[in-house]
């Protein structure tokens, strides 16, 4: 990968990554009911608790996955397939700059998966 490429990418999976900290940073809802609340007020709590928590752990795993992505770049070795060692397109890492895998080695990952 040429130096301006890796650049581009090392802005992107940074600008990623300070996204996935600053959501994760966020404090997670606390329960708003009071005693006299109905089931749907518990509810609606229980509803916004439940994808506050989601929206965290999905910003864990970006983090994660940032940060590995950035290893590898400081490596020498991102954009390379984990499977078969080919360059991953670059048009697939513009799109999604922390994959670890080719088109062609993610269908495959995906339809064992199936």
């Amino acid at each position: 990968m040429d130096p301006a490429a890796s650049l581009r990418f090392k802005v992107l999976l940074e600008r990623e990554r300070d996204r996935a900290k600053a959501q994760i940073s966020r404090p997670l809802p606390t329960a708003m009911t009071s005693p006299q609340a109905d089931a749907l007020d518990c509810a609606a709590d229980l509803s916004l608790w439940t994808v506050a928590q989601a929206t965290y752990l999905v910003a864990r795993r970006r983090l994660a996955e940032a940060e590995v992505a950035l290893a590898r770049l400081k490596a020498g070795i991102y954009g390379i397939c984990q499977s078969c060692s080919r360059e991953i397109d670059p048009a697939r890492l513009e799109i999604l700059p922390t994959a670890t895998l080719c088109v062609e080695c993610q269908k495959k990952a995906e339809k064992a998966q199936s």
